[in-house]
């Protein structure tokens, strides 16, 4: 039953299309919520789906671009790590830090070097062609018996037994005076050797001999290891009777021993005969050889006995013209001695 005053809604009919219009499509229910969602999704400033479709592809091609971005920009930062100095591990470098130029620490001041003093520094040790400084020798001096007065080049020294410490190479007169005898010898002082010198001193030389070494080359004569005299020397002191005594000279590789019976008041002559040596003779082209002044034949001269020490070699060229050189003959072993006499032009006669 209907009342009069519940009047019930009547639906509104549609409006009439003009003539010739095309009808608009009617709206559903289940059209409205599509509506409303699309209506949302325009003020949000998003595109809008399309009911049915997929999304389009440029929307799923942003992923990739974002990772595509990520990887370059860790591969530039590699680059540049690895192009830049590399820092210490435990200091960690911002990117603040990195365009700010480093600031190296004050230095400290220059002082100059104070130069060095000429007078404790041997000559020639220093600038181009410096050379070791040349070690000294030690001389000891004694006499039997002691109490002799020691003498050295002139210059009294002081008495026996006397050891002398830091003395330089070369030779030296040694003068011994004790009781009215008087011994005088020769020695000579190597770099860095110490030399001992022993000499018998007595009121008279009824129980002495003298020792006369004739040879070649200068020898040492030593004693029981010491130093008796030098063949330098025309005479050397020693006591009467039998001795061992050992001829040296290192620069030829030479050393004799010599049994010796001294008498008193009698000078012993020695002569000393030197051992021979190979020696190997050869000229650039060729040359005929003298040695000391005699003909010995024309390179090569593949074995040659010559007797250990200096010689005195002349190569001679008929159009190269001569050369001399000095052959230094060693004991137990072979020596060569060679000439190039293309190097110096032939000499002309005017």
């Amino acid at each position: 039953m209907v009342r009069l005053g519940d009047r019930q809604p009547q639906p509104v009919p549609p409006r009439a299309a003009p003539s010739g219009a095309t009808p608009a499509p009617q709206s559903t229910l289940l059209d409205e919520p599509r509506a409303l969602r699309r209506t949302t999704e325009e003020r949000a400033g998003r595109r809008p789906r399309i009911h049915g479709r997929q999304r389009p592809r440029s929307s799923r091609l942003v992923p990739i671009a974002l990772v595509s971005l990520t990887l370059i920009a860790i591969l530039e930062t590699a680059y540049i790590l690895r192009t830049r100095p590399w820092q210490s591990a435990d200091v960690a470098i911002t990117d603040s830090e990195a365009d700010v130029p480093a600031v190296e620490p004050p230095s400290a001041p220059i002082v100059p070097a104070k130069p060095a003093d000429r007078t404790d520094s041997p000559r020639g040790t220093s600038g181009r062609g410096s050379r070791a400084p040349v070690a000294n020798g030690r001389l000891q001096i004694r006499s039997e018996p002691s109490g002799a007065r020691v003498s050295i080049d002139g210059r009294y020294r002081g008495v026996t037994p006397l050891a002398l410490a830091d003395v330089k190479p070369g030779e030296y007169r040694v003068s011994l005076e004790r009781g009215g005898a008087e011994v005088r010898q020769t020695v000579r002082v190597d770099p860095g050797a110490v030399v001992s010198l022993v000499a018998p001193m007595h009121a008279s030389a009824s129980a002495s001999g003298w020792l006369s070494l004739e040879s070649p080359i200068d020898l040492d004569v030593f004693e029981e290891g010491t130093l008796l005299g030098t063949s330098r020397s025309s005479r050397i002191l020693v006591q009467a009777g039998r001795h061992a005594l050992q001829l040296v000279n290192e620069q030829f590789n030479f050393r004799e021993m010599r049994q010796v019976r001294v008498e008193a008041g009698t000078v012993l002559r020695i002569p000393v005969e030197m051992p021979e040596a190979i020696v190997q003779v050869n000229a650039s082209p060729w040359a005929e050889v003298w040695v000391d002044g005699k003909h010995v034949g024309q390179t090569p001269i593949g074995r040659l006995s010559l007797a250990i020490g200096s010689h005195e070699v002349v190569f001679r060229h008929p159009k190269l013209g001569e050369k001399r050189m000095t052959a230094f003959v060693k004991a137990g072993a072979t020596t060569r001695v060679t000439a190039d006499l293309r190097q110096r032009p032939p000499s002309t006669s005017q």
